[in-house]
């Protein structure tokens, strides 16, 4: 099968995960009228913008792999548990 699927230009890739939630439009508006903003507020004040999300962090190697056209990096849309109380705030099935 791996034969086949390379001689039609598919190979081995780790995908990206994506939260179901994720909210595309929410991003372009963000990215292109907050964050400009933001950017001239910190430069007027000689400031630096820092970001920090521990959310993807793990000492684990991902070990899903899966065929996608060369080039192109398959996402997998994964459902989380944003918002339970509790230790268990990680990804589901991915």
């Amino acid at each position: 099968m791996s034969l086949l699927l390379h001689r039609i230009g598919s190979s081995p890739q780790i995908p990206k995960h994506r939260p179901v939630e994720r909210d595309e439009a929410a991003i372009a508006t963000r990215r292109r009228e907050v964050w400009p903003q933001a950017k001239t507020a910190a430069a007027e004040r000689g400031a630096w913008i820092c970001f920090q999300d521990e959310a993807g962090h793990t000492l684990r190697p991902p070990k899903a792999h899966t065929w996608a056209p060369r080039g192109r990096t398959p996402v997998v849309r994964c459902p989380t548990l944003l918002g339970r109380p509790g230790p268990h705030r990680r990804r589901l099935g991915c």
